[in-house]
């Protein structure tokens, strides 16, 4: 197909051609313009048309008339755009194109935050006669589009029959992983049966609604997430849109309750959830081999541990199999977990470690231990802390040090967010100031271990 002449002869259109895709040909005149910013939620996705851009065509030969149009779209704030698929975006020819399709489009590429995104198309607009298309390239445009996406606050309270519907209460917080909401929009909450039972035991549902932290104790409603406005299970809301959000068939043959909530595509469940007394950490530091425990002492998922490591580990819920473990998740923000496409935790540089995994939340950090000591009025008073040193070999800390009678416990880091008391054989944290009955020089071992696992030993020299 040859190139359209400047003076408005069209005598090249007069054999168009049948057969394939051809070449676009140009036309003097026959321009696309960009249009302004289109913002995706302003309208409803199943049913809107948008514009993306506008023609500004010239007389057509004879007999010819426009029949349909295309953009292929390229994003051109995205890292390695240049390697990016075109989208093949759909018109009719006045460049109205279905909102579906550019949520897609756009969301696909960038997410679903609520920022305009910079897009770059090239037009393509089909003349028809008698059943044979010739293709026109009406030039470039660049559209700025906002996806649709809900407004989601950093975090949330439920608000609802198990705290009286009070506004201002925030007993229940609703979490996401600490990230941006846009990039981490699963927020989640587990909650004691205990403290639902009241509203089973009455023959109630569960029935609540989110509100945002930015609304608690405001009295306002407007921004709450509900239930679906068409009641749909498992969906949501944004804006206060629907009725209650509602939970049943919840007994006590679990001990916790997690709600998950997706504010980006607006879905939730929930499960029961019955946790271990133990979960593991194996890795470089015991040989890939033997595992050191982690201990979750409310049996709420929450695991707190204590070990030597010195490169990559994991962690797994048995002690004697893989079966299920966790692993960082490849590629996600540093401290999450996944059971699937997992990569190694760490490396860790080499020394003692506070290992904290919670699996309500799917999240470990661990907090490195510089000292371990003995605290207490076997020093004479608690201001005065005795160190002890790591021995590798037999995994404990240890000194040989003169004590008089008197109260002590064990703390790490001249702190107390780390301590151990309780009994010579069963140390926990925060545990009970212990009592050393006679003065006298002393070698103390301490296994610094997880509750329940944790012990020391003292001999006298």
């Amino acid at each position: 197909m040859l190139l359209a002449s400047c003076n408005g002869d069209y005598d090249d259109w007069a054999d168009p051609l049948g057969n394939g895709e051809e070449t676009a040909i140009t036309i003097p005149g026959f321009t696309a313009s960009s249009v302004d910013t289109i913002n995706l939620n302003s309208v409803g996705l199943d049913t809107a048309q948008m514009s993306v851009f506008s023609l500004s065509t010239a007389t057509l030969p004879e007999g010819y008339d426009l029949s349909q149009a295309r953009v292929e779209f390229l994003p051109l704030e995205l890292n390695g755009g240049d390697a990016v698929t075109p989208y093949s975006l759909t018109t009719d020819v006045t460049g109205l194109a279905s909102a579906s399709d550019l949520q897609s489009m756009v969301a696909g590429w960038y997410g679903k935050r609520p920022v305009a995104r910079k897009l770059t198309g090239v037009v393509y607009v089909w003349a028809m006669k008698d059943g044979a298309a010739v293709k026109i390239n009406a030039g470039t445009v660049t559209d700025l589009i906002v996806p649709q996406a809900p407004e989601i606050d950093t975090k949330y309270y439920i608000t609802g029959n198990i705290n009286n519907w009070e506004n201002s209460n925030t007993d229940f917080e609703v979490v996401n992983g600490g990230g941006d909401p846009y990039d981490d929009p699963v927020f989640s909450i587990l909650i004691p049966y205990e403290k639902l039972e009241p509203v089973f035991a009455a023959g109630n549902n569960l029935e609540f609604k989110l509100t945002p932290a930015s609304m608690i104790g405001t009295g306002d409603w407007t921004k709450c997430v509900t239930a679906a406005v068409d009641g749909a299970e498992g969906k949501l809301a944004d804006k206060n849109a629907g009725g209650n959000i509602v939970a049943t068939k919840l007994d006590g043959n679990f001990k916790f309750y997690k709600f998950t909530f997706n504010l980006l595509d607006q879905t939730w469940s929930y499960e029961g959830l019955s946790f271990s007394q133990y979960i593991y950490e194996i890795g470089n530091n015991t040989g890939w081999s033997t595992v050191v425990p982690l201990a979750s002492p409310k049996f709420d998922g929450v695991y707190l541990g204590f070990a030597y490591l010195n490169g990559e580990y994991k962690f797994r819920p048995n002690e004697s199999d893989w079966n299920g473990d966790w692993g960082q998740q490849d590629g996600g923000a540093l401290g999450n977990l996944v059971q699937e496409g997992e990569v190694n935790c760490g490396p860790a540089k080499a020394g003692y470690y506070a290992m904290k995994v919670d699996l309500t939340k799917m999240q470990y950090e661990v907090t490195p231990i510089s000292s371990i000591s003995i605290i207490g009025t076997v020093n004479g008073n608690w201001d005065t802390d005795t160190e002890l040193t790591y021995n590798a070999a037999d995994g404990c800390w240890e000194t040989t040090a003169v004590l008089n009678a008197g109260k002590m416990k064990f703390r790490a880091n001249h702190d107390w967010v780390y301590n151990w008391g309780g009994s010579p054989d069963n140390l926990v944290q925060g545990g009970a100031d212990m009592t050393l009955a006679q003065a006298g020089t002393y070698l103390v071992k301490l296994y610094a271990l997880c509750d329940g696992k944790a012990y020391f030993t003292m001999t006298k020299k």
